[in-house]
């Protein structure tokens, strides 16, 4: 009785990564029991920033009696295995890395037979958008365990940061609980812009060098007049796996559609088609968004910006239709777009984002210390989850286990 009559509420973090759905939870109001994770540069940052009970721990050796007792436990389990940039070999238990999942499964069946009094009220999945195929498995999982699934995709666009992300959040409430748990709508009015993370005064490191930028620029240049909707080229050899490769399209435009695969950066050029299907956020400009992050040393999101007197700044529509009205850019033709770009072009240079930058992109706070490599710190924010769902995702689990509305509290406290 003491437990159910606790405000103060607790949650297990298996698969924590570098934090972003503990912070969610600790905004939230919510105190870490536990955090687990098999890297250990990610479990570094998650002591550094999150919680100081984390430990380093491979899963399948886990025992249910080293989980302490929390009312929820979250799992944003490996997508290697399921997302269509990753293996896709599938969530196969004990034989693929996505198949983990089951691992979490048998540690509440243990602890259902052993410790009953640990299981926690609620149990929370995320994963990438093509866990979808999957849905009718975990919820046939979650059944067996004694848990009644609702699941939804969020993007994060829609959270407070500009990147496309999509992802799957999965709920199961324990079956003795006989609410109906919702979750909380997303705001689909405001996108913010790709300006609002970009730092000032990057380091030379961070900039490609002049000869790789000219290349990009001279074939984005060469493909331009053929794109027509597309708003952005890529480099050649994405070009050719584009057109050979297990994802090639019949549709010749969507080859040129870009994704957080295409590794050798890119140019904005104009959008000579505003209608163009499936477009908008596949922009690399101050005034877009980015696309969803990845791991690969940040080597897969580049933006270009002014070299010169303000090498800082975004290359916008503005720019290039050299007036201070960006909606100008839409009434120009390729052609024209192809000529303002020849006489700009030397002026810009290409740079990837910074690991704060992708911080940032994540919703995590400036107090986040980084004390792990670059590339170590690009791999932990790709496969973060986006603290801003995190948390309104576990406001609304508050208020539901309160018997409440959403419980918000103060997004930015730090929380002990």
């Amino acid at each position: 009785m003491e437990r159910e009559l606790d405000s103060i509420l607790k949650v297990n973090d298996l698969f924590c990564g570098a934090g972003g759905m503990g912070l969610g939870f600790k905004y939230a109001g919510f105190r870490l029991a536990g955090a687990w994770d098999f890297d250990k540069w990610a479990v570094e940052s998650y002591g550094q920033n999150v919680s100081p009970k984390v430990k380093l721990s491979d899963i399948t050796n886990m025992t249910f009696d080293e989980l302490p007792y929390a009312d929820v436990w979250t799992f944003g389990f490996p997508c290697q295995d399921i997302s269509v940039a990753g293996k896709q070999a599938g969530m196969i238990k004990n034989k693929t890395r996505s198949g983990l999942f089951y691992e979490v499964m048998r540690l509440l069946d243990e602890t259902r037979t052993n410790k009953p009094t640990n299981l926690p009220k609620i149990i929370l999945a995320e994963n990438v958008k093509a866990v979808s195929k999957y849905l009718a498995e975990i919820e046939r999982e979650y059944e067996l365990a004694g848990y009644k699934m609702y699941s939804i995709m969020y993007n994060s666009k829609f959270w407070g940061v500009p990147q496309n992300r999509e992802r799957y959040f999965i709920v199961g409430v324990r079956e003795d609980l006989s609410s109906v748990f919702k979750f909380p709508k997303q705001d689909e009015s405001y996108v913010p812009k790709l300006s609002t993370v970009l730092e000032d005064d990057v380091p030379d490191k961070y900039f490609i060098s002049s000869e790789k930028a000219k290349a990009i620029i001279d074939q984005a240049l060469k493909r331009i007049d053929k794109l027509d909707q597309v708003h952005a080229t890529i480099t050649p050899d994405r070009v050719n796996k584009r057109q050979n490769g297990r994802r090639a399209k019949e549709n010749e435009q969507e080859m040129f559609t870009l994704t957080s695969q295409d590794l050798h950066g890119i140019i904005y050029l104009a959008n000579c088609n505003p209608s163009g299907r499936d477009m908008n956020g596949k922009v690399y400009f101050e005034e877009g968004i980015s696309p969803t992050l990845t791991t690969n040393k940040g080597e897969g999101i580049k933006v270009m910006v002014t070299g010169g007197y303000s090498q800082k700044r975004g290359f916008t529509p503005s720019d290039i239709s050299n007036t201070s009205d960006a909606s100008y850019y839409k009434g120009l033709g390729c052609n024209q777009t192809r000529a303002a770009v020849m006489e700009l072009a030397p002026e810009y240079r290409v740079r990837k984002l910074t690991p704060r930058e992708y911080a940032r992109l994540q919703g995590f706070p400036e107090s986040f210390e980084f004390t792990v490599s670059d590339s170590q710190l690009y791999k932990q924010f790709g496969n973060a989850v986006t603290v801003g769902v995190a948390y309104a995702i576990a406001a609304s689990i508050k208020g539901f286990l309160l018997g409440a509305d959403a419980m918000y509290g103060d997004y930015k406290e730090e929380l002990t």
